[in-house]
């Protein structure tokens, strides 16, 4: 499926299931902010990265009842991203060969304590892949997907199927509210 069609297929299951978590969510983005961001930050916005951003602009009280676009990583909003852009450019440093960051990887979720779910977009095979930069350990690509239609995509199966996402099984609370619950560890799928 497309980006779009898993973008109305997310919309809807949130305001049927989850509607806490729905109603945080921000209206979208304006395109001249994403076009002011794209320049703050030096590169050319994959289109997928801009259609997320127009579907929604981030979500109110993330934490607390924002959506979690992948297991403890919530929905980022442009000034969002760029603030979390240009912490960890800061501390990263103007070497574009630091370990744990790159200033063309574009946070587009972030989990409260520094470590995002990011686009990349850096020039070459790995252009438009999602995966966690964890501030301790650098880049997880073991931790993400090929590109953000494939994350959004699994997403909406993980919420439509029930299946797992990251040894983490999607759930409701009473408030209505979308949260993950971690398997117990031997009931998670091992790579070979």
């Amino acid at each position: 499926m497309s980006l779009t069609t898993d973008l109305a297929r997310l919309e809807q299951w949130l305001r049927l299931r989850s509607p806490t978590t729905w109603a945080s969510l921000r209206p979208p983005a304006t395109l001249d902010a994403i076009d002011s961001a794209a320049h703050q930050l030096g590169v050319r916005l994959l289109p997928d990265l801009k259609r997320l951003w127009r579907w929604h602009d981030g979500n109110e009280g993330a934490l607390v009842a924002g959506l979690s676009l992948y297991p403890g990583h919530y929905l980022l909003g442009v000034n969002e991203a760029l603030d979390e852009w240009r912490s960890r450019t800061d501390v990263a440093g103007p070497s574009t060969h630091s370990r744990s960051w790159h200033p063309h990887w574009i946070p587009i979720a972030g989990d409260g304590a520094g470590n995002h779910l990011v686009v990349d977009h850096r020039p070459g095979p790995e252009l438009g892949g999602v995966f966690v930069a964890d501030l301790q350990n650098g880049p997880m690509r073991h931790r993400g997907r090929p590109s953000l239609p494939e994350l959004i995509g699994d997403l909406c199966d993980a919420l439509t199927q029930g299946s797992p996402v990251e040894g983490h099984l999607p759930h409701l609370t009473e408030e209505g509210r979308l949260a993950w619950t971690p398997l117990p560890a031997s009931a998670r799928v091992r790579p070979m």
